[in-house]
């Protein structure tokens, strides 16, 4: 009884190793696979802002939608979508609760703010070192996607 139990482990065994060669074998290669990782990656930083940002907002309100109890503090209206631009990329619609007084912000990104402290670190620490305009444009390009202009925003000169 004991072989035929190690046999069965054993095809189970082969059958994962089996798996796993097909899986590898059905990956991109070389810049196709990296898109993809980036994808992914934005995919997931989405899906945790978006859930951080709801749990938030059920704390800020005192209850969860469609409950009732005597501790709200305010009532829903609504969602507004904003982009944010993350070392991961741009994560674009992201559906930001309203309550009905206005006065919900999320912690996780400050009212105006359109992108993550990093970057902007990053941007205001070219052009101080004395990159060119022009060089920062392409580097900002070639690692998040987007280029930036030359004048200094507010928040860059805060950093």
């Amino acid at each position: 009884m004991q072989n035929i139990a190690k046999k069965s482990i054993e095809s189970q065994e082969e059958t994962k190793f089996n798996n796993t060669e097909s899986f590898v074998e059905q990956l991109p290669s070389g810049p196709e696979f990296f898109e993809m990782l980036d994808a992914q990656l934005r995919h997931l930083a989405r899906i945790t802002i978006i859930n951080t940002i709801q749990d938030e907002f059920e704390k800020f309100i005192g209850v969860g939608p469609y409950q009732r109890s005597d501790e709200r503090s305010d009532y829903r209206n609504g969602t507004r979508y904003r982009n944010f631009e993350t070392r991961f990329g741009e994560i674009k619609d992201i559906p930001i609760p309203r309550s009905r007084n206005g006065r919900f912000i999320p912690r996780l990104f400050n009212r105006w703010k359109r992108r993550e402290n990093k970057i902007t670190r990053a941007i205001a620490d070219m052009f101080v070192n004395g990159i060119s305009t022009r060089k920062v444009k392409k580097i900002a390009k070639a690692i998040w996607g987007r280029s930036y202009s030359a004048p200094l925003s507010p928040d860059v000169i805060k950093c």
